[in-house]
């Protein structure tokens, strides 16, 4: 009985394909090709290398970050770009990317809420593939309304200038993606 469910479960196996796969799938074979317009990167996809998008500028992280944070890449930067940083803990940052606003964003909106939070790294490598001079990335401090973290720019100890932390902060901020 023991050996005729073996051979049943291994009959199964072999027709459900769990084996492995004989063939790629059409997305894994073309390659993405990268071109730069207007002040950003464009993506297609073509039959070509795999290391394609590499001899066109992009490094191999800055490609797997496209296709994980597709949000992030393609925005108009001819105004700045906005990098929304959020705190989980003391020492837990997390990254948004929106194109540059004048006006102040509403503190909890759809927009900022639907923000995917990557590192500082992870963010660095995102604004390699834009064209922008780092005076045109605007550093916004955001205190999100899932994280029960304030961060200390946040707080006032009695009379600080409070205005002056929030600068420190973003100064620190700039550091750690352009320093």
């Amino acid at each position: 009985m023991k050996k005729r469910i073996l051979f049943l479960l291994a009959a199964l196996l072999l027709l459900s394909g769990c084996g492995g796969r004989d063939e790629p799938s059409e997305r894994e074979t073309a390659a993405e090709t990268y071109s730069f317009q207007d002040g950003r990167y464009a993506v297609s996809y073509a039959d070509r290398d795999d290391d394609s998008a590499v001899q066109n500028g992009m490094s191999s992280a800055q490609t797997e970050l496209m296709e994980l944070f597709p949000e992030y890449y393609g925005l108009d930067a001819s105004k700045g770009l906005d990098v929304i940083v959020w705190q989980m803990a003391p020492s837990d940052y997390s990254f948004g990317l929106l194109e540059h606003s004048e006006t102040q964003r509403e503190w909890v909106s759809k927009e900022l809420m639907d923000l995917k939070g990557v590192s500082a790294e992870q963010m660095r490598e995102i604004l390699a593939t834009y064209a922008v001079s780092e005076d045109a990335v605007y550093i916004v401090p955001w205190q999100n309304p899932i994280s029960s973290y304030l961060p200390a720019y946040c707080v006032n100890n009695g009379g600080e200038d409070m205005g002056a932390k929030k600068e420190a902060y973003a100064v620190e901020i700039r550091g750690m993606l352009f320093g």
